[in-house]
């Protein structure tokens, strides 16, 4: 039970301490308790993450009790987040947490937790058994009525409209709602660079396996003309262009595996640690195992196609020096590739500038 002036919300049980809601445990010294953050007479006490506690302390495992200082406060540590805990927010390499209590010695800022009016603070809770998030957030919709109406000028927003309470589940909460769109337009753009690279290279490749087939039209001609089915042919050809793919994608790996670090190196200078995690994940890799099959088959089909629909009988017949129809069609559809190479390469390259 708990309240916010006259409105009140009955089973709703404010528990106040955040690790004890993530259900996380210390791997050295303890966590927050009901008394560190009293409006009051807030204890000043700290918790390090465990890559802060490494770096700037060297895992100590004397560090609980001595004094660390902070905008000019002195606070004391009283414990050691686990290892694989970096805070709620993904992306951002949280190093040290205090009360909340002591927000304003902390950032100086104008606002306050404690102001009616300000929208900065989010809430974590976890539900009760039984309770469903639409429920919730149907009686935070009636708390955020009766709040505009209580108090209109408060909890009102730049548009002189009500403010709104909004329930999300933690896995949309992971990146802060004002970065959530940004970033994904960011994510969507490097998609199709990704993409357009992608198209780049598959031209390239299937332009020298077109060059390559019209190299061994003699060698197909003499198949063909010995009977080898059309549909055999394109399943040879085919099978060469999956594997040089298959290559293609294991050298990929290994040199993504050798220059995470490297990446890691390349991050922009912000006025916050970034926490990026790059480790190989299993639905990337088999997303890009499922793309890669699928280039060796669509830009291997053409030369395929190409090199096994000829008649063999002029080939064979045609003197070194006499260009066939067929040729002539092959080298057109090779400039036609290096068209698209150029054109795809000057829209990265305008996009990039």
């Amino acid at each position: 039970h708990w309240s916010i002036g006259k409105l009140k919300c009955h089973g709703c049980k404010p528990v106040g301490i955040y690790f004890s809601v993530l259900g996380i445990t210390p791997v050295l010294g303890r966590f927050f308790q009901e008394g560190d953050s009293d409006d009051f007479e807030p204890s000043v006490v700290a918790v390090l993450s465990y890559g802060l506690w490494q770096r700037l302390f060297g895992g100590d495992p004397e560090i609980i009790g001595q004094p660390i200082t902070l905008n000019g406060q002195i606070f004391t540590i009283i414990g050691v987040a686990p290892p694989d805990f970096s805070g709620t927010e993904r992306g951002v390499a949280t190093g040290i947490w205090t009360p909340l209590a002591l927000e304003r010695q902390l950032t100086r800022a104008s606002y306050s937790r404690l102001d009616r009016g300000s929208p900065w603070l989010s809430v974590l809770g976890r539900l009760k058994p039984g309770v469903t998030p639409e429920r919730v957030q149907a009686q935070m919709d009636v708390i955020a009525r009766q709040l505009y109406q209580t108090y209109p000028e408060l909890w009102s927003d730049a548009r002189l409209q009500p403010r709104n309470v909004t329930v999300l589940p933690e896995s949309q909460t992971r990146v802060p709602m004002y970065l959530r769109g940004d970033l994904i337009d960011f994510m969507r753009m490097l998609i199709a660079v990704v993409g357009l690279v992608l198209l780049i290279a598959c031209a390239n490749v299937a332009n020298l396996m077109l060059a390559r087939t019209i190299g061994r039209r003699q060698e197909i001609a003499v198949r063909l003309a010995m009977g080898v089915s059309r549909g055999r042919l394109i399943r040879q050809l085919l099978t060469e262009s999956m594997l040089l793919s298959t290559a293609a994608e294991g050298i990929g790996l290994i040199i993504m595996l050798w220059s995470t670090d490297l990446l890691m190196a390349f991050q922009a200078l912000l006025p916050v640690p970034v926490l990026i995690d790059i480790t190989l994940d299993w639905r990337v890799l088999a997303f890009t195992a499922g793309v890669s099959l699928l280039t060796g088959i669509l830009f291997g089909i053409t030369p395929a196609l190409q090199a096994s629909g000829r008649d063999p009988m002029p080939i064979l017949k045609a003197a070194s020096s006499t260009v066939s129809g067929s040729q002539v069609s092959a080298v057109r559809l090779r400039y036609g590739l290096v068209v698209t190479q150029m054109a795809l390469s000057l829209l990265l390259l305008i996009g990039a500038s």
